[in-house]
This record gives structure tokens, sequence and C-alpha cells, in this order.
């Protein structure tokens, strides 16, 4: 702007009206500059806030995998100590059954029927006496490929587990008790 000259320099009232004016201007641009700060403040809060919010959820969820992780692991160990319960009640009945077998032979003479019930012996036998060595091949193989899936650190051997160790008797067990007592009681 171009103030008029007058005789002691510029035009006074010219001038004191242009400061105004552009103190004004300033002062509306300052309060929009406020109230913007103002805005993003609150806007940083409220973000700082879901931040939280989602770092509170992640560890949940961290959390929750960690949970399920153990409980799968514990799941699986617990069904392992079953399997080889259950495995060492069919060896018992096996041996049970063999000698039951026995003296039925003893007892009667061998006839077609009897000669079939050998062979089945001879074979169940066989597969529990001496399994070959593809079938512990094959288990190991699975019981390796399994481990890698589940994420599962190698074990030393298992530990076979006790029937009553999980407060109660399983219903396989009850089925071959039965068995075993129709068994003796034949004889």
């Amino acid at each position: 702007m171009d103030f008029r000259i007058v005789r002691k320099g510029y035009d006074t009232k010219e001038t004191d009206d242009y400061i105004l004016k552009i103190t004004k201007e300033y002062e509306e641009e300052l309060e929009k500059q406020k109230a913007l700060i103002l805005t993003l403040k609150d806007a940083l809060v409220q973000m700082k806030g879901k931040v939280d919010e989602l770092e509170s959820k992640k560890q949940m969820v961290s959390s929750a995998l960690v949970r399920a992780v153990e409980k799968a692991e514990e799941t699986e160990r617990i069904a392992k100590q079953k399997l080889d319960t259950e495995i060492a009640q069919l060896k018992t009945f096996h041996i049970r059954w063999t000698s039951y077998y026995k003296r039925l032979i003893q007892k009667y003479p061998m006839d077609d029927e009897l000669k079939k019930a050998e062979e089945f012996t001879q074979k169940i036998n066989g597969i529990f006496s001496s399994p070959s060595s593809e079938d512990i091949s094959a288990l190991e193989e699975f019981r390796r490929d399994h481990a890698k899936v589940m994420g599962i650190k190698p074990q030393s051997s298992p530990k076979p587990a006790s029937a009553y160790e999980f407060g109660r008797k399983s219903d396989e067990e009850y089925d071959i008790e039965s068995l075993l007592a129709d068994i003796e009681s034949d004889v």
C-alpha cells in the first residue's frame, strides 16, 4: 500500500488503519492456527488411544496364541500317553488271549476253525512280538512328520502313561477287562 506523504511524513490515520487491518488479519490467522493445533492435538490423543488399544489387543492375541499352543501340546501329550496305555493294554490282552488259546488247544482237538484261529494268533504274535522294520520306520516317520507339523520339539522315548493317571479308567479299559473276564470264565 502506498501512503500519502504529508508534512511530517506519512498520513498517520492511513498508517494506523493499515496497521490495525494487518493486526486483525494476523490475529484471525493466529486463531485459525490455534484451532488447527487444538484439532490436531485432539486427533493425536485419539490416535494414541487407538494405538494403545491395538497394542492391548495384540498382547491379548499373542497371549491367546501362546495358550492355544500350550493347550495343543498338552492335548497331544495326553493323547500320546493314552495311546501308549492302550497299546500296553492290548499287549496284555494279547498275552492273555495267547494263554487262553494254548489252553483251548490242549483241551480240544484241532479242527479247521482252530487252525484258522492258530493262523490268526500267529499273525498277531508276529505283529506284537516283532514288528517289521517297515512298521517301525513308518511309525517313526509319522511321529517326526507329526512333530514338524505341530511344531513340537523332539522328545526322548515316550513314557507309557498309567490308566489311572487321568483320574478315571477309560471306557476301552473296561471293555478289555470284560473281555479278559469272559476269557477267564470260559476256561
